[in-house]
């Protein structure tokens, strides 16, 4: 037996990005997330993840090495990695800064106060921004007040914290992504896919190594764990 948590389920986005419309809508819709507006209530379906990683193979030195994951099921074995995660995804595949000091290379501006930041919530530096800000200010009134471009924004880092990264109500905003949001054209070329597929891998082939330890330690002890990174794509590959 085991109790599983999904902490990035989606399951929040619906009700946010239902309620959206005017030019916030429209301008979401042309980015390379606008997908997710006719995205349908998600549940986390742990269980069901949970029942998928069990068939997961034993990680050996050359699956971690190409940061890809086989699956056994009765006579088949499937492979996913990278590429069916972008896919799945929908979301870009390349190079992409995964440190802060990546990212301010790439972002020269990384350490001047951001803009888009200090305009919208003035009352937070950029490193103290928490997913209950973003949260409250959509469900708020004053989010009709603010720029289409800003709402956007907003909108899009609470879909990378919140939906694909699985942040807490008081968990920080990865400030580097208040950099990349800020410029849209250059947030829909970044490559999400790659990116959140490094955050998703690292936290995957360890579970079998985890749960195999618990099982002989505790035999009839629930197995309790919390996923993170965003599995959604490989619940959808496996499933289909």
């Amino acid at each position: 037996m085991c109790n599983i948590f999904v902490k990035a389920s989606c399951h929040k986005l619906h009700e946010v990005l239902s309620g959206l419309n005017g030019q916030v809508r429209d301008i979401l819709s042309t980015t390379s997330f606008g997908y997710l507006l006719d995205l349908p209530a998600q549940s986390g379906d742990g269980l069901l993840i949970h029942g998928l990683l069990l068939h997961m193979l034993r990680p050996t030195v050359e699956t971690d090495t190409a940061e890809r994951l086989h699956f056994r099921f009765s006579r088949r074995t499937l492979s996913f990695g990278p590429e069916e995660f972008c896919i799945v995804s929908g979301l870009y595949m390349g190079c992409c800064p995964r440190s802060r000091i990546e990212f301010s290379i790439m972002y020269k501006h990384g350490y001047i106060e951001n803009t888009f930041r200090s305009r919208v919530f003035p009352y937070r530096t950029d490193t103290s921004l928490l997913v209950e800000d973003l949260e409250l200010l959509i469900l708020n009134q004053r989010f009709n007040e603010i720029s289409a471009h800003d709402g956007v924004c907003v909108i899009l880092l609470y879909i990378l914290n919140q939906g694909f990264l699985g942040k807490e109500f008081n968990d920080k905003v990865t400030k580097e992504f208040l950099w990349v949001v800020e410029n849209l054209d250059g947030c829909n070329r970044f490559c999400w896919g790659s990116y959140l597929w490094s955050k998703t891998y690292t936290n995957l082939p360890g579970i079998f190594k985890n749960f195999k330890d618990h099982m002989s330690k505790h035999p009839t002890k629930p197995y309790v764990y919390t996923l993170l990174g965003f599995v959604i794509p490989l619940k959808i590959y496996l499933i289909n």
